[in-house]
């Protein structure tokens, strides 16, 4: 990995989405490590396994994914670089999370019987706003996706 930077240069480093698709991940966690200043931070996020892959598997289907993690080994990953590591995920509210619930109630198969579905939508998915998502501690396992915050 090159980087434009002195090691000890930068205050915060963000590596987003992006973990899953490297062969040594330990590796790239070190190298953020040492980009830092004393007191700076690397925030890394991944998708959940349990939430994109099918139920049972141990890996979605995306061919350029290496290695996709569940909370407690995102966690032991990060662990094994950092002294300190928040982890969190990303969930659904708001509107997102109104949603899922319409579609376990069958909202698919509603829209689909009155013909609305284009039309739902494209005024539905143009209304998402970062407001619809939510970071928080817990319930890891439900998460889109984790953000780990970590500290030498």
């Amino acid at each position: 990995m090159q980087s434009h930077g002195e090691a000890g240069s930068f205050d915060a480093v963000v590596f987003l989405q992006t973990i899953e698709h490297v062969q040594d991940p330990g590796a790239v966690l070190a190298h953020l490590r040492s980009l830092l200043t004393p007191g700076g931070t690397v925030y890394v996020s991944t998708p959940n396994v349990l939430t994109l892959a099918p139920p049972g598997a141990e890996k979605s289907g995306n061919p350029w994914h290496i290695r996709e993690y569940r909370a407690a080994e995102f966690d032991a990953l990060c662990r094994s670089v950092f002294g300190r590591v928040q982890l969190l995920g990303l969930h659904h509210a708001r509107r997102l999370w109104l949603h899922a619930l319409a579609l376990r109630w069958g909202w698919d198969a509603v829209h689909a019987r009155l013909g609305i579905t284009k039309p739902f939508y494209d005024r539905f998915t143009p209304s998402i706003t970062a407001r619809d998502f939510a970071l928080r501690e817990g319930e890891l396992d439900r998460a889109l996706d984790f953000l780990a915050i970590c500290r030498a």
